[in-house]
């Protein structure tokens, strides 16, 4: 990420069942990308360190990451972001935050889930309300909805794109480039 002066490589501790489990006060968080164009549901998964929600069973989802505009979702339990991501896709997009697993702010994007032709003093209460429910979570590294996670989604921007998201050309997890080895995400 931009605030990251190296690459960051490390080794995440492995649970009995071969899960990877977050840890958002070691500040390691899930991401996942769902694809929402070929009908597949693939889901392409990672981690992120030092950024992301770190209330229990929160999440944040949202159809708005250039270039192909898949639904992402970043959080500290499955049933959480499963439930932002749901969320987004029954809205036709935007952005959906789950704070102790409930929905607690929603912004609908509903052309193309991108943009909107509601009024926007509607669309500005959604999103006003969204920051003012992020802010009564626990964030990694800041309060509230921070501006550094937007960053990261922009500077991290290669996973979200076809090359990264899922596809049948996909290599199917991380990829160590100095062996070639595929390791998978399991979590």
């Amino acid at each position: 990420f931009w605030f990251e002066p190296e690459f960051i490589t490390k080794e995440l501790p492995v649970a009995e069942d071969g899960t990877v489990k977050a840890d958002p006060e070691a500040g390691l968080i899930k991401v996942a990308v769902v694809d929402r164009y070929h009908g597949t549901a693939a889901v392409s998964k990672m981690i992120w360190q030092n950024v992301g929600p770190k209330t229990p069973g929160s999440a944040l989802a949202s159809s708005q990451s250039h270039d192909l505009h898949n639904i992402w979702t970043m959080g500290n339990d499955g049933y959480a972001m499963a439930l932002a991501a749901n969320t987004v896709a029954n809205m036709g997009g935007g952005w959906a935050l789950v704070n102790d697993g409930k929905v607690v702010a929603t912004v609908r994007l509903d052309v193309g889930g991108l943009m909107t032709a509601r009024p926007v003093n509607e669309v500005a209460a959604e999103m006003e309300n969204l920051h003012h429910q992020a802010d009564k979570m626990a964030w990694i590294n800041a309060n509230g909805l921070p501006e550094r996670m937007r960053f990261a989604f922009l500077t991290a921007a290669p996973w979200k794109w076809q090359l990264v998201a899922p596809y049948e050309g996909n290599p199917g997890g991380l990829v160590d480039v100095t062996t070639g080895n595929t390791h998978e995400i399991i979590w």
